[in-house]
């Protein structure tokens, strides 16, 4: 074999033998650090970090519950009465959900928590309590929790069902207004109620 084709082999052999050490070490370096090399490599090539894209998207989730908060609030100072009132819900993605009490209305971040969550900010719920929605007769039902996917819906729970699932019917926030204020009471309207039966609500004012 001749000189040169040897030493070419040999300088292929080396830069195969050089990729593969590299690639060993990066894969060790990734199993043992995770994210935060991940996060090195990001930030060498001038990217946020997913700690950073996370913290700005909690920190505009946080604005909205704020926004939130006074929305309900004007709706229950509107002197008028079996209105409706719209409320933005669509800022909120399926990292979170909104916890209701008769005390205060939680956001939590449920983002990979498994068997946990994480509450990111409260307000004081006691007046108007929002912690119901209306059945298609308009008795005021219980309401524990406010989920996101697509787009924001309820889990009305069936025993059976629920029992096996964890979850029931699930109900969408479809009309022009997601509450209705009815003697002095907000609770949520979803397509539980019958489109015919608010067809004709009117704003709150």
């Amino acid at each position: 074999m001749k000189k040169g084709v040897s030493s070419g082999i040999e300088t292929i052999a080396k830069i195969i033998l050089i990729v593969l050490v590299l690639f060993i070490i990066i894969s060790a370096l990734n199993g043992l650090y995770g994210q935060t090399f991940k996060d090195g490599i990001k930030k060498l090539f001038g990217e946020k970090t997913e700690a950073e894209v996370t913290h700005e998207q909690n920190e505009m989730v946080k604005e909205a519950f704020e926004s939130l908060e006074k929305q309900i609030k004007k709706c229950q100072d509107f002197k008028s009465n079996n209105c409706g009132c719209l409320v933005n819900l669509n800022q909120f993605g399926n990292n979170y959900k909104i916890t209701l009490t008769d005390q205060e209305t939680k956001l939590i971040n449920i983002k990979n928590q498994v068997g946990s969550e994480i509450q990111m900010t409260s307000f004081d719920a006691k007046s108007p309590k929002t912690n119901c929605y209306w059945g298609n007769n308009f008795k005021d039902i219980e309401l524990k929790n406010i989920f996101f996917k697509d787009r924001p819906f309820i889990f009305e729970r069936v025993f059976i069902w629920s029992s096996i699932t964890g979850n029931g019917n699930r109900y969408y926030f479809t009309s022009k207004f997601n509450i209705l204020k009815k003697d002095r009471k907000l609770c949520w309207l979803t397509n539980k109620v019958d489109e015919d039966k608010i067809k004709s609500l009117s704003e709150c004012q």
